[in-house]
């Protein structure tokens, strides 16, 4: 078994008392994602000394079937393994959305961790500021892997199908045509998953399909629900360690799962107004899908 860790941008130490530029813009929703650097510091080293990092082949050979195993099956997704039975815990490192810092301040100091991470691209997103360009991408530290994170970041779940298949078809032969290499990994934006998504991504040959759901990952829960820890700006590292014993990774599902009642309520729309009131979003704040359409 192993856990995912969801990052999305580390920035630099100070941002939240006085962020500049168009990160000034930015609306909560977004920016409550991103960690000073040296709290990322400080998450890496705990991770180096008490884990075993693990690479995206890690997860592959864990995942994936084999010649001689099972025939791959994406209408059986096992239920989410909750406890953690390892006395030392395997950890994978993942970044959301293609951030520039989050390879630019972020991997120097995987690099010294001799740690690797998987940046899932918003497609869209990809030249614009803030953003890593198809040059960077081209480029990329040697400890870095590509994902997709669909075209616009937009949720997927709410779209009809047509529109599903186009996200998640175009960000995969784009992000293909800039690295030269086979891309069959994808982060669902906005935790937005369904079966219908679910359904799509596979028939758009995506074998890796990682979630914001709050689980253990294993042969057990299989390739296509891959859960994750997400990161926040007041994730500590003493935070992290409590995420990753049993105990804290039981409270994070447990949130999550009394978050889904008001959302089932409300609707994803209504849910969302909501939830942008009680965080203090204005409306002339900038929100993901208004970057990648800028």
């Amino acid at each position: 078994m192993f856990l995912s860790l969801m990052y999305h941008n580390v920035v630099e130490d100070g941002f939240f008392e006085s962020p500049r530029g168009t990160y000034a813009r930015l609306s909560p929703s977004i920016t409550s994602y991103f960690l000073e650097e040296s709290a990322f510091r400080q998450h890496v080293a705990w991770l180096q000394r008490e884990t075993t990092p693990l690479t995206l082949s890690d997860v592959r050979n864990e995942l994936l079937p084999r010649v001689a195993d099972a025939p791959f099956r994406p209408d059986v997704i096992a239920a989410p393994t909750r406890s953690w039975p390892e006395r030392r815990p395997r950890v994978q490192v993942t970044f959301d959305d293609g951030w520039k810092e989050s390879v630019d301040r972020a991997g120097p100091i995987l690099a010294e961790a001799g740690m690797e991470a998987l940046v899932f691209v918003t497609t869209d997103l990809i030249g614009k500021p803030m953003f890593l360009s198809r040059g960077e991408l081209q480029r990329l530290p040697s400890h870095y892997r590509i994902g997709s994170h669909a075209r616009t970041h937009d949720f997927l779940n709410e779209l009809p199908e047509t529109a599903i298949r186009e996200e998640l078809v175009t960000s995969r032969k784009v992000l293909e045509d800039i690295t030269g290499k086979p891309v069959d990994t994808i982060s669902i934006p906005n935790g937005a998953i369904d079966a219908r998504v679910r359904r799509i991504a596979v028939e758009a040959d995506y074998r890796l399909i990682y979630t914001s759901d709050v689980h253990a990952n294993g042969p057990q829960t299989g390739s296509l629900a891959i859960g994750r820890i997400a990161i926040r700006d007041t994730t500590t590292a003493a935070h992290l360690e409590n995420a990753i014993s049993g105990t804290g990774l039981s409270s994070q599902s447990l949130r999550r799962g009394l978050l889904n009642i008001p959302k089932a309520i409300l609707g994803p729309r209504r849910y969302r107004r909501l939830r942008g009131w009680l965080i203090g979003e204005r409306s002339d704040q900038l929100e993901m899908t208004d970057l990648s359409r800028a």
